[in-house]
């Protein structure tokens, strides 16, 4: 499944969401003064002003069952694609792919390797995505570990 790419105007909030199964993987991500549209109704001068904020959206949804992130993050915000009087949207298109959302797990000592830390929690993001590929199938782990 895939969204139609959106404008999502301030003070709104992105929202992404899949079925049971399945992880959004984000497409595309821009934030600025892209063009005319919902979010913006005249020119003023400044139309084409944007910056890519896919790894933005990425890190807040991408292996994730759904997310939301507000047009007026800070993440986006300080970003400052176009003059600061001029307000700027977010344009975003994601895909829903078969996977597993982020996961915990109870950590010691020994499986990280750090002497100092006696058991807490292991954050992990462990992502399986499956694409057929020339009769085969691709396989991508993306895994992130933090102890806490």
């Amino acid at each position: 499944m895939r969204s139609d790419a959106e404008e999502y105007c301030l003070p709104e909030v992105f929202h992404a969401e899949c079925a049971v199964g399945e992880v959004v993987v984000m497409e595309r991500a821009r934030f600025g003064r892209m063009e005319l549209g919902r979010c913006v109704t005249r020119n003023y001068g400044y139309i084409g002003c944007a910056v890519d904020v896919l790894s933005t959206l990425d890190d807040a949804c991408s292996g994730h069952r759904a997310c939301d992130l507000s047009v007026s993050d800070p993440a986006l915000v300080r970003t400052k694609p176009c003059p600061k009087d001029f307000a700027a949207y977010l344009d975003a298109d994601y895909r829903c792919v078969p996977g597993k959302s982020p996961s915990r797990f109870h950590c010691n000592a020994g499986l990280l390797g750090h002497r100092e830390n006696n058991g807490g929690t292991l954050s992990a993001t462990v992502l399986l995505i499956s694409a057929p590929i020339a009769r085969s199938l691709l396989f991508i782990f993306v895994v992130d570990c933090v102890c806490l």
